[in-house]
């Protein structure tokens, strides 16, 4: 019984100085805290898209990146940078090229092209 005691009061203090520390790195060291989507896979399955966001406190500093990488190697390369409206809706088109829909409100900036990636199409959308 008391070791099952003394295993809860390791979890609760693991638990709280978890969330201590990201409410101190959220309010004091920095404005904002990244937040990953899901990876998108091409059909071949030989790439994968993703779109990471910061989750800042301070409005307007709100923007998401779409990044693309090969599954094989696990790293990826910035190739599109979104500020303003909604979130990103990203689907592959073919083996070759990630389409990503964005509203017409968005302001977009593209990196690359990259010759061993996909490349990165910008849709924009209406009533997105």
């Amino acid at each position: 019984m008391k070791h099952s005691r003394s295993f809860v009061v390791v979890l609760s203090v693991a638990g709280i100085l978890i969330a201590g520390f990201t409410v101190f790195r959220l309010y004091f060291v920095g404005d904002c805290l990244l937040s990953s989507g899901t990876d998108v896979w091409s059909p071949d399955r030989l790439h994968y898209g993703r779109m990471d966001h910061p989750i800042c406190r301070v409005q307007g500093k709100d923007k998401f990146s779409v990044l693309v990488g090969p599954t094989a190697e696990g790293g990826a390369m910035l190739m599109l940078d979104v500020r303003g409206g909604s979130a990103p809706k990203l689907e592959w088109r073919d083996n070759s090229e990630l389409s990503v829909t964005v509203s017409t409100a968005a302001q977009t900036a593209t990196r690359g092209p990259y010759s061993e990636l996909p490349r990165v199409s910008v849709v924009r959308a209406n009533n997105f």
